[in-house]
């Protein structure tokens, strides 16, 4: 079975996950053998794009920034051990046990971590990969006190600085979802447009947390800039920071703004950014005003306070105060028995892996001449159904406890 891996322009912890955590917790199932078997885990790349050949293999993944896979059409070809989250099971017409959690919460199972390390570091600021090039967070992180931490740096490396921590101030998914499986407080913020409101939801639903970011203003004019380009942009996943369908309610009077959505509204924006980004005069736009984004990005200090004298640093100072703000806001933290729930969940759905292995169920299943698998549960009747698309081998009805608001 071979691990299908993201790969980008830049790196992004999160995703270089799936690299090391399966093969160092479960050697036997990824041997990296080409046997046509595809393992689809941690992240939000359940879409369109997934392999168009061999068995596909699903334990955790959820979807978030392009329409799921058809797996109607080709049902032979999908085995689904779970999703990351009801969101994600609800496009997907599947039943609501089939929401496991992130499997990054593994991590709580591998042998570095698992001893839970003694928390001796200070306040971590972990941005979306994509929020490090505009503003000036590592400039602000300093004078308020805060260490700043690239999502781009080595997986490993920024997991072991997130178990070490005393507090973890996330805008990178997988940064909360790390900091909550090694028990880590966390603090969920936005920076940009580009945040999924929806994956995020999808995710804290199944340890029981809601998702009510801090929105934090630019801390440079780039970043206000670019905030108004991907008003228009294919990159977006949030509309207008201060209408509807977005609430957004002030904490305190200039200070960061809680952001909160309904389960109705992530389904909505998602359903438009999805749209969105599939219109390819709007995403081809979006590709070249980012490139002139990131050319403006690298104006050296001397250019900046010539074209715009004492503005970046006003912008600094605002930046600066708004983290001591944000330090000052209650953590997250999933209860301990939510938190075992999922990491459960996760465990059964790597058990029946392992079994089908095992038993050879699943090179049987790529065989093109044999039937396709078992019907799911049957969504109720206002769900529209994909069909017999995809079972969820050996599950015992389990509600999740978390629910939307």
């Amino acid at each position: 079975m071979k691990i299908h891996l993201t790969t980008g322009v830049e790196r992004n912890f999160g995703d270089e996950l799936n690299a090391w955590l399966w093969p160092e917790l479960f050697p036997a199932l990824f041997d990296g053998a080409a046997d046509g078997i595809n393992f689809i885990g941690i992240g939000s790349i359940l879409d369109r794009r997934l392999p168009a050949s061999g068995l596909n293999v699903v334990l955790g993944t959820g979807t978030g920034y392009a329409r799921p896979p058809d797996v109607q059409a080709a049902p032979a070809r999908w085995r689904i051990y779970g999703v990351r989250g009801p969101l994600t099971a609800r496009l997907m017409s599947l039943p609501d046990d089939a929401a496991i959690s992130d499997p990054a919460i593994l991590l709580a199972r591998h042998p570095r971590w698992q001893a839970r390390p003694t928390a001796g570091g200070g306040t971590l600021f972990v941005p979306h990969w994509k929020s490090v090039r505009f503003g000036q967070w590592p400039e602000a992180c300093a004078m308020a006190g805060v260490e700043f931490v690239d999502p781009r740096a080595d997986a490993k490396a920024v997991v072991h600085r997130i178990a070490t921590a005393r507090l973890v101030i996330a805008e990178s998914m997988h940064a909360a979802i790390v900091a909550d499986a090694l028990r880590v407080p966390w603090i969920p913020i936005v920076l940009s447009r580009e945040v999924a409101p929806f994956k995020w939801t999808d995710w804290a639903a199944t340890v029981g947390v809601e998702y009510t970011p801090l929105r934090l203003a630019p801390s440079s004019p780039l970043e206000a800039l670019r905030d108004k380009v991907l008003m228009h942009s294919s990159f977006a996943h949030i509309g207008a920071w201060h209408a509807q369908p977005w609430h957004e309610q002030p904490r305190r009077t200039g200070g960061p703004r809680e952001l909160a959505w309904t389960r109705e509204q992530l389904l909505g924006e998602h359903a438009r950014a999805t749209a969105r980004s599939e219109q390819f005069w709007r995403r081809r736009a979006s590709v070249l005003a980012e490139m002139v984004l990131k050319r403006l990005a690298r104006l050296g200090p001397a250019l900046r306070e010539r074209f715009a004298p004492g503005v970046y640093p006003r912008f600094l100072e605002q930046a600066a105060e708004q983290l001591h703000q944000v330090l000052a806001s209650p953590p997250r933290l999933s209860n301990d028995g939510a938190h075992e729930r999922a990491l459960q969940r996760c465990d059964d759905a790597v058990a029946r892996l392992q079994a089908d292995r095992r038993a050879g169920r699943l090179a049987s299943r790529r065989a093109a001449a044999l039937p396709p698998t078992p019907p799911m549960q049957p969504m109720p009747p206002a769900q529209p159904a994909l069909g017999e698309a995809a079972v969820l081998p050996g599950r015992t009805p389990e509600r999740l406890g978390a629910k939307l608001r």
